[in-house]
């Protein structure tokens, strides 16, 4: 999910993982999740331009301390290639 933290001076977009995403409430147009304001508008920068590669990915799940859901991909998945 992106967030535009705009209202937050300097204002950036940032992404926040749908599975961390504790509620939404459809009649007041929000969504909740388990998380600081400070943590999200300290979370890396979202470009549109570029995709989130794993790099970024492990740079969000790091800020955000949780874990990368490429954790649980079999060992044989890391050696091949």
């Amino acid at each position: 999910m992106v967030v535009d933290t705009k209202n937050w001076w300097p204002g950036k977009k940032v992404l926040v993982a749908p599975q961390w995403i504790d509620r939404i409430s459809w009649d007041e147009a929000k969504v909740f999740v388990k998380l600081s304001l400070e943590t999200i508008k300290h979370s890396p920068e979202y470009s549109e331009e570029l995709l989130p590669n794993r790099d970024y990915e492990a740079q969000l799940h790091k800020h955000y301390n949780r874990p990368g859901y490429w954790k649980d991909e079999p060992a044989a998945m890391e050696h091949s290639g």
